[in-house]
């Protein structure tokens, strides 16, 4: 089974844990400078959003195997029709 590196170096090597760790912080600490500290979030954030934006198939798009899975990620609203 192959491993998929989705962060590498400079060199196409995986990159450590901790490399991405002390990066992820760095870049939070730049983003709630910015913006505040209510817009920090967490690396794991990214997947629920993917999966909320997603206009397709949830379950597919974010390959859980359960519709109750989606579910805990899916964190849109569901639109609804205003009363007229």
């Amino acid at each position: 089974m192959s491993t998929t590196i989705l962060f590498s170096d400079s060199h196409g090597q995986q990159i450590l844990e901790t490399t991405f760790d002390t990066s992820w912080q760095r870049l939070m600490q730049k983003i709630q400078a910015e913006f505040g500290e209510e817009n920090r979030f967490h690396f794991h954030d990214l997947k629920a959003k993917g999966v909320s934006d997603d206009e397709g198939d949830k379950q597919k798009g974010s390959c859980h195997k359960s519709a109750a899975m989606v579910a805990t990620y899916d964190r849109k609203p569901s639109s609804v029709d205003s009363v007229k």
